[in-house]
């Protein structure tokens, strides 16, 4: 192993040896001898030590320190059994010459074993120490130090993973979480591979290491239902709609009261083009949860393919009071209420959406047209204008903006003829009044 490599392990076994030395002849002992990360801002560190390093205001020492030369340790201290009576007694006994016995550091808190081997649970919590802080390059020098033990090559080859995966390295994550689960399986190690393989765009491969992690022994029949529920993600992904139907058939024979479970499995035999059995798995995902927002959206696909449009319109809605954050589903609400000429409740959660998202040129349009057909023209005016600031080329935007104009210079000749009739000449009103006759043109009552 290079010096570089082993230089933290260097300095804590130094600092090690001599606090225990310093400490042991006034009745105390080493607990505890922690790194801190040397490169990590106020709040990571204060974060890795569970806020104990609240009053670390900078770096200790010169000002003009670098940060690589600095290097951080938490010591914890405790009473020896009996040490206080040892310490206040020593000054009696002791002579200028005496010197105290220099106790070894206990193996359990040493790098090294008596007999020279690596003492693997203390590094491993120092190295999983290491990851949780960002220390990625300090961790894997000693996961790597694990790896070469043989005693926990699959645990260490899973710490590599995790490191290169927090770092982005998306390749080199998969490599070691395949040697983790090579040497000992694991369901970390599965997760985290098919987790790899899916960013990597490798769904079937994500599918099948999922598939042979169900048969991991002693896991949970939660964990069980959750690996068949991703298989069946998986599957879908790649395109095998037989495959993830079977998956998901087999989380629901675990526990058949999960809702999400159903509708993954309607929204499946939907895209298959089986509506019945589709429209079947999304009634039941509803009466499992009636806030299900996908299982509502699912059905009201199901009912518009059957042409019961005024119920898909119903469940559109109640997908959206449970899930807005859809605008899929929102663009398919619109054109239903266009449809149906029933404006008022698409036209209230598409303005509730608009409000708080980022929106399309489209979504704006649509809601300019309900706004405008429920007489609303000023603020189907301000709308449409908005769809056209986002795409200056919405042709349907500017027709309908010109539609409103038109019709906003209609009703105000409109208004004038009405005022020019109301207007008295030579003081006399032109308008009969109510219940008065009207003469006609030869004089007489009509």
């Amino acid at each position: 192993m290079a010096k570089a490599e082993l230089s933290s392990l260097g300095i804590a076994e130094t600092l090690d040896s001599a606090l225990r030395v310093a400490l042991a002849p006034n009745g105390f002992e080493l607990a505890g001898l922690l790194p801190v990360p040397a490169r990590g801002d106020r709040h990571v560190r204060a974060r890795t030590l569970e806020e104990i390093l609240e009053t670390l205001d900078g770096e200790p020492g010169s000002a003009a320190a670098r940060e690589d030369e600095i290097r951080y340790y938490i010591i914890q201290v405790r009473n020896t059994p009996g040490g206080q009576m040892i310490a206040a007694g020593r000054e009696k006994i002791a002579t200028p010459s005496s010197n105290p016995p220099q106790p070894s550091p206990a193996p359990e808190e040493s790098a090294k074993l008596p007999d020279g081997a690596w003492n693997i649970p203390f590094l491993e919590r120092n190295a999983a120490l290491l990851t949780r802080a960002g220390e990625h390059a300090l961790a894997r020098n000693i996961w790597t130090i694990l790896s070469k033990t043989g005693a926990c090559t699959g645990r260490a080859h899973l710490g590599l993973a995790l490191g290169f995966e927090l770092e982005g390295k998306t390749e080199e994550a998969r490599a070691h979480y395949q040697e983790s689960l090579a040497f000992e399986p694991s369901l970390d190690a599965a997760r985290g591979l098919a987790a790899t393989h899916t960013r990597l765009g490798r769904h079937a491969d994500a599918a099948r290491i999922l598939e042979r992690a169900t048969t991991l022994a002693d896991i949970t029949s939660a964990a069980r239902l959750e690996l068949h529920w991703a298989c069946s993600n998986a599957w879908n992904r790649a395109g095998k709609p037989e495959l993830s139907e079977a998956s998901a058939i087999s989380a629901l024979e675990i526990d058949p009261s999960r809702s999400l479970v159903h509708s993954n499995l309607g929204a499946i035999r939907l895209k298959s083009g089986r509506i019945d059995d589709a429209a079947k798995s999304f009634r039941k995902a509803i009466e499992l949860s009636a806030t299900n927002s996908r299982a509502h959206e699912g059905l009201a696909l199901c009912l518009l393919e059957t042409g019961q449009k005024r119920l898909a319109h119903d469940h559109l809605a109640r997908s959206l009071a449970a899930n807005i954050s859809n605008p899929r589903a929102l663009q398919a609400l619109a054109g239903l209420a266009l449809e149906l000429k029933t404006y008022p409740v698409a036209a209230r959660i598409l303005t509730e959406y608009v409000e708080a998202h980022p929106v399309t040129a489209g979504l704006l349009y649509s809601l300019a047209g309900l706004l405008h057909l429920m007489g609303r023209h000023e603020e189907a005016l301000e709308t449409a204008a908005r769809a056209l600031g986002l795409k200056p080329g919405h042709e349907a935007a500017s027709r309908l903006i010109r539609k409103i104009d038109r019709s906003r210079i209609d009703r105000g000749q409109n208004a004038r003829k009405d005022r020019d009739r109301e207007t008295p000449r030579n003081g006399v009103s032109h308008r009969p009044e109510a219940g008065a006759p009207r003469i006609g043109a030869a004089g007489t009552a009509i």
